[in-house]
């Protein structure tokens, strides 16, 4: 089983850091030959598929990439009952997808649902870190 915790660092990294393509890098490599246990495993496989999308420049593999992202992320969210990470981490993805390309379907909704949950937050275990990045993300995105 993979470690949620180190998870959920370095996708911070990949948003916060300096060197945000080594970020990347590191979390894609994190699912390259991991085991897929359970639907949040396979939620952030999905964030790790957007990132290769977004670090192939062949539009083809990008396409490739986002409807991999799509359907594993929509896969995760049914599977945990639209659990409030899965669906802030579809929303932290499409945020960044061009409207057009048709893998941005969810945004609007998924904006309404973290935001009148996000009073929730406290009770859902998430380390004081991970709980700043989500509150700082929805602060800034419409």
């Amino acid at each position: 089983m993979m470690n949620l915790t180190e998870i959920r660092v370095n996708l911070i990294d990949c948003t916060n850091s300096t060197e945000k393509h080594l970020s990347i890098k590191k979390f894609i490599s994190l699912f390259e030959k991991s085991e897929i246990n359970n639907s949040f495993e396979k939620a952030f496989h999905a964030v790790s598929l957007a990132y290769k999308a977004k670090t192939h420049l062949n539009p083809i593999k990008k396409i490739h990439y986002l409807n991999m992202f799509h359907k594993n992320i929509n896969e995760a969210i049914v599977e945990t009952n639209n659990s409030y990470e899965a669906v802030f981490l579809r929303h932290l993805i499409q945020k960044n997808i061009p409207r057009g390309l048709g893998f941005s379907d969810s945004y609007e909704k998924d904006s309404l649902f973290l935001k009148e949950k996000i009073t929730d937050i406290d009770s859902l275990g998430f380390d004081d870190n991970y709980k700043n990045f989500i509150v700082g993300f929805l602060s800034k995105s419409n």
